[in-house]
Formats: C-alpha cells, structure tokens, sequence
C-alpha cells in the first residue's frame, strides 16, 4: 500500500464531500475512505485492483489549510500580511504562496510585491510557456506565481496532497475560483467608507467558509463598525493588526508589534496556536527541485 493514502484521503475530506470521489481517486473501496475518517478502526481492509491487504491507520494532528486572502482595495498592506502569515505557518508546516497578483513580462519574466517583501530576485521561468511552476524560497516556503491561463482549482487539489498550508493572495476583486478553493478566507480592510460597499459585494462568496475580518488601521474603529463589516461577509472573527511607524515592510521581526498580531490570526485560523513538533509535508514531483 502507499504510506500517505491515509493522509491523502483526510486532505481530499477536507476539499470533496463526496467519498466516492475520494474513493475513486485513491483507487480504493469507500468503505476504506469511511474507515479512515471514522479513525474509530486500527486497521481496514483495502481493495485494489482485485487484491487485499492492511491499512494501518494513523491520526494526524493537524488540519490543513487553504487560505484565500482578499483585500477591499489595493495599498492597504494585504501584500505585508500574506507574506508574514505564510512566514510564520512555514515554521511549523510546509506552506505554499499561490500568488495571483504576481505580473508575467516579456519573456515570461515574473516579478512580484510577495518577492520584492521576502527579499528576491525577479526571475525569468525556466519554461518557454507559462507553466505551474513552484520554487522553495526558504525551508518549508514555497512560492508560485499565478497566471490567468492557469486551473486554480487543479493546482490548488494536486497542492494539497503535498503540503499543509497553501496560502492564495489575490488582487482586487477576488477572483471567485480563489474563495471558491478555499476552506478559510481572510478579508483585508482599512475601514475606508467605500469600502463597506465592495465587502458587501462577497457576501454570496463567504456564506458557508471560516471568514475571519482582518483590519488594518492606526486605532481601532468603533465595535459598531466591526460588526456591520462581519455581518456583510458573514465572518464570525475578527483581528485587528495595528498600523506601526517601526514596521518598514519584509518579514517582520518578533520584536515589531505585527508579529505578534500575526500569531494572534494564525491562532484565530487554526483554532489554537502552532507549535510543538513540526509537521513533514508529503513534498511531491512538483515541488522538486530540478
């Protein structure tokens, strides 16, 4: 038996609800699937291909995440955000930056905010095509610009077999297939009065995902305004993270107040603060280095 059909099949539950689907793309019986998600069985029988043998089932402790961030206007420090966030998950999982505001030049030449914050290079894509390719920036951080051309949802599904955290930034608008593929979605505002009228605008969007109001300002607004703006998206968490004169924009240190807000929403998606013993990613063909 492959060793990560018990964690393919708990990533997949958390995208498909369909086990058959599920089933069918492990190639294995749907009672196994139900087994699985049960976690109630040691073990299972599986078949496959007219064969039987033992599953061992394993827990895992973690749940993974796919996180669509969307901003109500641009300049309001969404980019600082994704870059940080997706940071500070790496520490502890294998994390993915899916950057859809990422600009294609001639030659199919990428450049980026998300590089320019994490302090690399534009670079030229080794393909004479625009083609999903994902580069490792740093240990446990990856990154893969974004082209028009290309199938979020496909990309998005084959990520999600190898790696815990995919992180997608978008531009304004949000793309629907970008709150679509997500099972957490943060909105970013900086409380402008045009901007109640855009966040209005994804209620239909966030109707049934985890949509937690992330607020970027100098002070805090008023409670009454916090609540119009969660009523609209239907978000049932907020955080707020403070406009700070220290912070020049990069990778935040544990010393500048941001940091600090970053692990208060890493806490508010997760339902608990990362930590404890990192978690290996099932880092496949598409992540390898060449």
């Amino acid at each position: 038996m492959k060793k990560d059909l018990v964690s393919t099949v708990k990533r997949m539950a958390e995208y498909y609800d369909d086990l058959e689907s599920i089933a069918n793309a492990c190639d294995v019986e749907v009672e196994v699937v139900e087994s699985i998600l049960a976690g109630t069985y040691v073990e299972a029988e599986r078949k496959e291909k007219g064969k039987s043998s033992i599953v061992v089932l394993q827990k895992t402790s973690y749940k993974q995440k796919v996180i669509t961030v969307c901003r109500s206007k641009g300049g309001i420090g969404c980019t600082s955000i994704v870059v940080n966030l997706a940071a500070q998950i790496s520490e502890h999982v294998p994390t993915l930056i899916i950057d859809q505001c990422a600009s294609y030049i001639s030659d199919f030449f990428v450049v980026s905010d998300v590089l320019d914050y994490l302090k690399e290079e534009p670079y030229t894509l080794e393909s004479s095509e625009p083609v999903p390719e994902v580069r490792e920036l740093q240990k446990n951080l990856y990154y893969m610009p974004f082209h028009h051309s290309f199938n979020l949802r496909e990309i998005v599904l084959e990520a999600r077999e190898k790696l815990d955290a995919i992180i997608i930034d978008t531009p304004y608008p949000a793309p629907e297939e970008a709150m679509n593929a997500a099972n957490t979605i943060l909105v970013v505002t900086s409380f402008g009065q045009s901007e109640t009228y855009r966040l209005h605008q994804l209620n239909h969007l966030t109707a049934h995902k985890d949509t937690i109001l992330v607020g970027v300002s100098a002070k805090q607004p008023d409670t009454e305004i916090i609540d119009e703006l969660q009523t609209n998206i239907n978000a049932k968490k907020y955080q707020h993270i403070l406009r700070d004169a220290s912070y020049q924009g990069g990778l935040a240190s544990k010393k500048i107040r941001i940091y600090a807000e970053i692990e208060k929403l890493i806490g508010q998606i997760y339902g608990h603060p990362l930590g404890g013993e990192k978690q290996s990613g099932l880092l496949g063909k598409l992540f390898a280095k060449n």
